[in-house]
């Protein structure tokens, strides 16, 4: 009886440990197919964005970095998901045909906006605010609205010409503002540029507006030289360590922009080779650096009856946007510099064109889309916008 007892407790702890050794097994090959499907990936990405690391050990941290990045993106997705949902725009698990993401074969000015991959997602976010963003532009801006220079977020009429018409056309902004106006398709925005990892996004946003207001009032498209504004416009600026649009401009209020061609980019820190361009463009003492927030119906206004203008904005999590347009997933931090060049209500969502100085391979062909009405990413808190002699 002892023995016969003593059998099935053996053989009841080795059906025992057979059961415990299979999820263990189990979870073994998950891990190192959850492996071997990550490395796949991340060859996969090295291969379309044409990434080479210069050892072994760099490529191991950037693996790193891409499979927390893979997170980043489920989350921002997944965040938006949820969102979706408190706000009553998902029915019966299916979200609104007006409220669907974008994902790819659809214009990407449609749609929900979708993360995911691109070129950045090797990079770790610090690294990212590094390179290609300027973590000090909301202190200036700050600094600047309290102590009021430059700064106009209460217009009087009698500060000039640009302010004058503004105020004029507000009356009639409700009759006379478009649905929609590309300032792209008009012929006067110059192309897409790429600040790499120069951080003067204050300097390439300003002087695309001025290439713009240039061919608006003159009839002629010039791009107009970015480098020149690096190199010698020292009233706070930084260079590529990082600057402000409205000190930018008004240091070309009263020095001539030169030609690209005659004052070339090096995307570097360099002495100052021109302080004024002896024919170059110069642009009007009365520019504006003006805050739209609670108010961006005057914004469109702007827009549409003067052109494309400055503005700054939170791009954090532009670092991972692939299409559609931007309606959550952004703050108001201040951190860069754009162009607006147009905005569109006529579809789903009414959103703003904005044109970004990361290449043409980021967003669409270096564009993105942000929602129009609730200070999206900050894009009204800071709007520069100007014209030229």
């Amino acid at each position: 009886m002892e023995s016969k007892l003593k059998t099935f407790l053996v053989w009841t702890i080795i059906i025992a440990l057979c059961f415990i050794g299979i999820p263990i097994h189990l979870k073994g090959t998950d891990e190192v197919q959850q492996q071997l499907s990550l490395e796949l990936q991340f060859k996969n990405y090295s291969s379309v964005y044409n990434k080479s690391y210069p050892s072994q050990e760099e490529r191991e941290k950037r693996f790193n970095i891409f499979k927390k990045t893979l997170e980043r993106i489920k989350h921002l997705n997944s965040k938006q998901d949820d969102l979706l949902t408190t706000t009553g725009e998902e029915v019966s698990g299916q979200l609104k045909q007006s409220h669907k993401y974008w994902k790819h074969g659809m214009p990407k000015n449609e749609g929900i906006a979708k993360w995911g991959l691109t070129a950045f997602s090797d990079m770790d976010t610090e690294e990212f605010k590094n390179e290609y963003l300027d973590p000090g532009f909301l202190d200036r801006v700050l600094s600047r609205k309290k102590s009021r220079k430059h700064f106009k977020s209460n217009q009087d009429p009698s500060e000039g010409f640009l302010l004058n018409n503004l105020i004029s056309r507000k009356k009639r902004a409700a009759t006379t503002v478009p649905d929609k106006i590309n300032w792209l398709t008009k012929g006067v925005v110059t192309p897409v540029k790429h600040q790499k990892s120069c951080g003067a996004c204050w300097a390439f946003s300003t002087v695309e507006t001025v290439e713009s207001m240039n061919a608006l009032q003159k009839g002629t498209l010039e791009q107009l030289s970015v480098q020149q504004v690096i190199d010698c416009s020292k009233n706070g600026n930084m260079g590529c360590n990082g600057g402000d649009t409205c000190t930018a401009i008004d240091w070309m209020s009263s020095s001539r922009l030169a030609l690209e061609k005659d004052y070339p980019t090096t995307l570097k820190n360099e002495n100052c080779l021109l302080q004024a361009a002896n024919n170059g463009i110069r642009v009007n003492s009365n520019f504006s650096c003006s805050d739209f927030e609670g108010s961006e119906d005057e914004m469109l206004s702007v827009l549409a009856n003067h052109g494309p203008v400055t503005v700054a904005v939170d791009a954090a999590n532009w670092q991972f946007y692939v299409g559609g347009i931007i309606q959550w997933n952004c703050e108001a931090n201040l951190n860069h510099a754009v162009q607006i060049v147009g905005y569109d209500k006529t579809g789903s969502t009414p959103h703003y064109i904005v044109r970004n100085s990361w290449g043409t391979d980021f967003g669409d062909k270096g564009y993105l889309y942000v929602a129009i009405g609730s200070n999206l990413c900050g894009i009204a808190s800071h709007v520069a916008w100007l014209s030229v002699m």
